[in-house]
C-alpha cells in the first residue's frame, strides 16, 4: 500500500502485482537408489501428485494424463543400469507399477539390509569404573 499525503487530504493507493497462477510443476527426479534418497523422493512425489490433482480440480482422468510417469523420473542412465544389472528386466517392459514395487522394496528394507545384534555388540564393551572422567 502506497500512501500519498497532501496538506488537505490523505490519499491511499493500493498497488497490485500480477502473480502467475500456473507455475509449471516439475516432477521430482530419482538420482540414486539409496534408501534415504528414495524416502525423500517418495515424499516429494506425493506432494507433486497432490499439487497436480489440486490444479486439475481432482479430475482423475486429467491428473493421470498430466502426471509425469515414474519411468521418466529417473536421471538419464540410472534406469537402464538398474534394469540391466540389478533387476534383469528389459527397459521396454518396465511399468510404473513395477517401479513402484521395486522402490517400495528398497524403502521397506533396513539400511544395508542388516539389523545389528545389540546384545552381542555390548558383550565386547568393557567398562572400567576405576578410570576417571576428565
Amino acid at each position: 500500500m502506497v500512501n500519498m499525503e497532501t496538506t488537505e487530504t490523505k490519499i491511499s493507493t493500493t498497488v497490485s502485482m500480477s502473480v502467475p497462477l500456473l507455475v509449471p510443476l516439475a516432477a521430482p527426479m530419482i538420482e540414486s537408489t539409496s534408501q534415504a534418497v528414495l524416502v525423500k523422493w517418495r515424499r516429494a512425489r506425493k506432494d507433486y501428485e497432490q499439487q497436480v490433482a489440486m490444479r486439475l480440480r481432482n479430475d482423475m482422468e486429467k491428473v493421470t494424463e498430466a502426471i509425469t510417469s515414474i519411468k521418466d523420473s529417473f536421471t538419464p542412465g540410472l534406469l537402464e543400469v538398474l534394469c540391466d544389472v540389478e533387476w534383469g528386466i528389459e527397459i521396454d517392459k518396465v511399468t510404473d507399477a513395477i517401479l513402484t514395487e521395486k522402490i517400495d522394496g528398497v524403502i521397506a528394507t533396513v539400511a544395508n539390509n542388516t539389523v545389528p545384534n545389540v546384545a552381542a555388540e555390548f558383550i565386547i564393551v568393557k567398562m572400567n569404573l576405576k578410570e576417571a572422567d576428565d
